[in-house]
């Protein structure tokens, strides 16, 4: 009895001993998302995101100014042709979008036959599509339920009569309403320049359903166009 005792209690502690080399040899190492690092960088996406002075009103922290890239919101969607140039059909009708929100958000999706899918499977989900009695999106975020509404466009192109174009309709606009699940509601105004067949955005105002607004004044009323000629930027 007591032999067989002795060799339970050998057994235990060469288990125990064994587990200890496991855990000395084989440390829990923590995922990337969760280390910060001390320059800004995103290790993951390996973008820089500096740390600015920000701007912000205390009882409307969602109309805080840290860059403008967070009210520089918009999508770009591609409407493909339904027959290619020899007049063969292409299958279900097929129009792609990408679009950019609060700064760091970007997503793109892709819509067959009017049903649109995250490419990311992020749950996001996108309403609207190219058809003229519509042309204007909505774009619910998987992860927090925030909508954003893109009504002010800033370009549009037609090319259903170029028949080895393989894009039928070719559009951008920018974000005009963010609704969040709490009820709040932002709306963005902007001052507009045109040059050629595109129309560029700035903002102008963010106005808050809870009283506050944010107003932005630029130095310039000119801006330099690709082409080199200067455009003045008119409130809209």
């Amino acid at each position: 009895m007591k032999t067989n005792l002795n060799r339970i209690i050998a057994l235990l502690g060469a288990a125990f001993a064994m587990n200890v080399a496991n855990a000395t040899e084989h440390p829990h190492i923590k995922p990337l998302q969760v280390a910060a690092d001390i320059n800004s960088v995103d290790l993951l996406s390996g973008k820089f995101y500096p740390k600015l002075p920000t701007l912000g009103i205390p009882a409307a922290p969602r109309l805080t100014l840290e860059t403008m890239q967070q009210f520089d919101s918009k999508i770009t969607g591609i409407l493909y042709a339904s027959v290619d140039a020899q007049g063969n059909s292409t299958g279900d009708r097929r129009e792609t979008y990408s679009l950019t929100f609060g700064g760091k958000t970007s997503e793109s999706f892709t819509c067959l036959s009017y049903e649109c899918k995250a490419a990311d499977g992020t749950g996001s989900r996108l309403l609207g599509n190219m058809n003229a009695n519509s042309r204007q999106f909505t774009y619910t975020q998987g992860s927090s339920g925030i909508k954003v509404r893109y009504t002010q466009l800033s370009s549009f192109f037609d090319n259903t009569g170029h028949a080895y174009n393989p894009k039928s309709y070719e559009g951008t606009w920018y974000a005009s309403q963010i609704i969040y699940p709490d009820g709040e509601k932002i709306d963005i105004t902007y001052t507009t320049a045109v040059s050629g067949f595109i129309t560029h955005h700035r903002p102008l105002t963010v106005t808050s359903n809870t009283g506050y607004q944010l107003e932005l004044t630029y130095q310039s009323a000119d801006t330099i166009m690709p082409a080199g000629l200067n455009h003045q930027w008119q409130s809209w």
